[in-house]
């Protein structure tokens, strides 16, 4: 699924970026630029360039050079692929790489970088090419301006001609590279208008616990929407004490990734309640990193930064995620989020990779885990609201679903 929240001030400020940052006419990216703002502190999370955005910093970059007239580019000059690289430890995306069918563009995946552009050729290859084998399970590591290595399946670090390398010994070039001087003063002025927005209300959803926005809580939710006082008089939660809540940003680098995020939270959760020692002692950037694994093994038909994670194969996904930690479950569905089958699963100890197709605001085309299930009564007359409890893979705490607007999406079960 598509997660749509967020996105787009990040692509508002990639877009700044690149209009207030000058191009070069050859070799690397490196210069400088200065800002107004030199000692602005922003997280991560705002810094990074999704890999769509850098794609766009890419193509522009092509545009520019080609309209110098001096490379072998032209107007057809088009990306085939993209190939994201890693940071020492191999967890964080440290840029992207564009390949084109003559030479590359390498795209920072910070703004804080002097240049969006790191390296790029017209005629040459990129370092990587230079190993000669990358497996799926192997990571490219780029730590600056050509300097490429190889974290291996075992851990190790190789030089691209085959060098094992202590990764102590190695500079970090990037890492010294980023500084907030280097962020424009127009994107900390965009930043500066927009951030409370993005933390608290992306524009054109409501507050949150009312009509159009995030639900922390049920019965204040319904107070506002729908009046009156309520009080909770039925439950089934049965995973409360064994919850996961990784969310999106926990994993930098990737976008619309709400449904491998989702798998995730559902694998931690089954490690926890039934005691997988290996899956409760394992980060959830490792086993993200097993969910993404499941994708790629499968030739990438779960999932991609593009199109999300289709509906119609998220059960597969599901079963080769846990396949990937040595876990066999079972699904089915795609079944109505209809009162009876919420209560089915949930009193079956099951959990409900909900897809979130016409939910609308504040997810609209979203993933999310669902584990539990709530009635709210109205005092005055009786009337019952339901609700359904979920990790939505944006919060690092439980939220809710209106079933009165949930009830036209559809949900896989999951079943251990």
């Amino acid at each position: 699924m598509k997660k749509i929240s967020k996105k787009c001030v990040t692509i508002l400020l990639a877009l700044t970026l690149v209009i207030c940052v000058a191009v070069p006419v050859n070799g690397t990216g490196i210069g400088t630029q200065e800002s107004v703002f030199p000692h602005a502190k922003l997280q991560d999370k705002y810094l990074l360039i999704p890999e769509d955005v850098a794609e766009y910093i890419a193509q522009y970059f092509i545009e520019d050079i080609v309209a110098t007239g001096m490379t072998d580019w032209n107007s057809n000059t088009s990306i085939l692929n993209c190939v994201p690289t890693y940071d020492i430890d191999g967890e964080n995306i440290t840029s992207y790489t564009f390949e084109l069918a003559n030479g590359y563009v390498t795209v920072a995946a910070y703004i804080d970088m002097p240049n969006p552009i790191i390296e790029w050729s017209d005629k040459g290859k990129p370092g990587y090419a230079d190993f000669k084998t990358i497996s799926p399970n192997e990571k490219v590591i780029y730590t600056g301006p050509f300097s490429y290595y190889l974290r291996k399946e075992n851990g190790t670090l190789e030089s691209t001609d085959g060098t094992t390398i202590d990764q102590n010994n190695i500079e970090n070039k990037f890492s010294a590279l980023r500084n907030a001087k280097n962020i424009p003063s127009a994107v900390i002025e965009t930043f500066s208008r927009t951030s409370e927005e993005v933390t608290v209300r992306p524009y054109g959803y409501g507050d949150v616990n009312d009509k159009d926005g995030y639900i922390s809580n049920a019965g204040i939710y319904a107070k506002n929407v729908y009046g009156g006082s309520w009080t909770c008089t039925d439950w089934n939660n049965k995973w409360e004490n064994y919850v996961n809540y990784a969310i999106d940003t926990d994993f930098l680098g990737y976008s619309n990734h709400c449904g491998p995020v989702a798998i995730t939270n559902a694998i931690k959760m089954y490690g926890n309640k039934y005691n997988n020692s290996t899956i409760k002692s394992s980060s959830n950037k490792t086993i993200f990193s097993k969910v993404i694994q499941a994708n790629t093994n499968a030739g990438g038909i779960y999932y991609s930064s593009s199109r999300g994670t289709p509906p119609s194969t998220a059960d597969d996904f599901i079963r080769s995620a846990f396949k990937m930690c040595n876990v066999t479950v079972r699904t089915y569905g795609q079944y109505k989020c209809n009162l009876q089958n919420l209560k089915n699963a949930t009193t079956s100890d099951r959990l409900m990779f909900i897809c979130l197709d016409q939910y609308g605001p504040p997810y609209n085309d979203h993933a999310a885990l669902g584990f539990a299930w709530s009635c709210m009564t109205r005092s005055s007359d009786g009337t019952n609201m339901y609700f359904v409890k979920i990790a939505d893979g944006l919060n690092s705490s439980g939220r809710y679903l209106d079933l009165d607007v949930l009830k036209y999406d559809y949900y896989w079960e999951i079943k251990f």
